[in-house]
C-alpha cells in the first residue's frame, strides 16, 4: 500500500524528475544504517572471536570482515533504494554504489582516527627494535624482517581488496531492489488533471 501511495504522491511530477533524480537524504540515511550495522557486525565478532583460539580467531576475522562488508552495505543500499522512491533498478543500483563510497570513505577515516595511536606505538617499538640489533646480525635479521613484513602486507591487502570487493556487490544487490510500483504510469495518468487557478 505504501508503494501505491508513493506512487499517487508523485503523480503529478515529470517522468524525467521521477526516473532520474537524486535522493542526497536517501543516501546519507543509507550511510548512516551501514555504519550502524557495521558496529552491530564488529561487536558481535568480537564476542565469538574472543572465545576462539589464535589460528581459529584468525580464520573467523577474515570471513566475518566479508561478511560485515556484504551485509552492512546490502542493507544500506537498500534502505537508501527504498527511501529514494525510484523505480529504476540502474538509478537505485547507483543510488548504491554512492552509499558505498562514501560508507567506505568514512570508514576508513574513523579506522585511521582510531589507530593512530597503535600505529605510532608500533612505529616507536620498531625503532627502537631495530636500534637494538647487534650489528653483525642486522643484515640477516633485516632482510627476513622485511621479507616477513611484505608478505604480511600482500595479504592485508589482498584481504582489505576482497572486502571493498564484497563491500560494493552488497551495495549494488541492496540498490537494485527497488520499490515495485505496479501500474505506475497507468495510474498516473488516469489521474485527473487538477484544475489550474489564476
Amino acid at each position: 500500500m505504501s508503494d501505491i501511495a508513493m506512487g499517487y504522491h508523485d503523480a503529478h511530477r515529470s517522468e524525467a524528475e521521477l526516473f532520474h533524480r537524486v535522493s542526497w537524504a536517501a543516501i546519507f540515511s543509507g550511510v548512516l544504517v551501514a555504519l550502524a550495522m557495521e558496529l552491530v557486525f564488529l561487536m558481535f565478532g568480537l564476542f565469538i572471536g574472543f572465545q576462539m583460539s589464535a589460528g581459529g580467531a584468525h580464520a573467523w576475522s577474515k570471513i566475518w570482515y566479508f561478511v560485515t562488508l556484504f551485509c552492512s552495505l546490502f542493507i544500506g543500499s537498500w534502505v537508501t533504494a527504498r527511501l529514494a522512491g525510484n523505480p529504476a533498478r540502474g538509478n537505485g543500483m547507483l543510488h548504491g554504489f554512492v552509499v558505498w563510497g562514501l560508507t567506505m570513505f568514512t570508514t576508513a577515516v574513523i579506522a585511521v582516527m582510531l589507530m593512530w595511536d597503535v600505529i605510532r606505538l608500533a612505529n616507536s617499538w620498531l625503532q627502537s627494535f631495530v636500534a637494538n640489533v647487534p650489528p653483525t646480525a642486522a643484515p640477516s635479521n633485516t632482510s627476513q624482517l622485511a621479507a616477513t613484513a611484505a608478505g604480511d602486507l600482500s595479504t592485508l591487502a589482498l584481504v582489505i581488496w576482497g572486502g571493498l570487493l564484497a563491500a560494493i556487490v552488497g551495495s549494488l544487490l541492496g540498490g537494485s531492489v527497488v520499490p515495485k510500483l505496479p501500474n505506475f504510469i497507468t495510474e498516473r495518468r488516469r489521474l485527473p488533471e487538477q484544475p489550474h487557478h489564476a
